[in-house]
């Protein structure tokens, strides 16, 4: 997976809280991922993790190449 893009959310901002956000993924060359709801994510220099990714339909980055997209939102 590769990080693309982060999307801060203008909407939903309290005072005092950390604004929403989402990470959003592509997927090359590879079968898409399960149906489970949390994903491990491993990068090496980082403590694993898991986070629930979603798969997304982004129509300004199709490429119909197989690619992928998938969403992390925070907040």
């Amino acid at each position: 997976m590769e990080l693309i893009d982060v999307r801060v959310s203008t909407s939903g901002n309290l005072a005092g809280k950390r604004q929403p956000f989402s990470l959003l993924f592509t997927l090359r060359h590879v079968p898409p991922l399960d149906d489970r709801l949390l994903h491990q994510l491993a990068e090496p220099g980082f403590e694993e993790c898991e986070l629930l990714l979603s798969r997304q339909y982004v129509p300004e980055l199709d490429r119909r190449d197989g690619t992928m997209f998938y969403e992390a939102v925070f907040g």
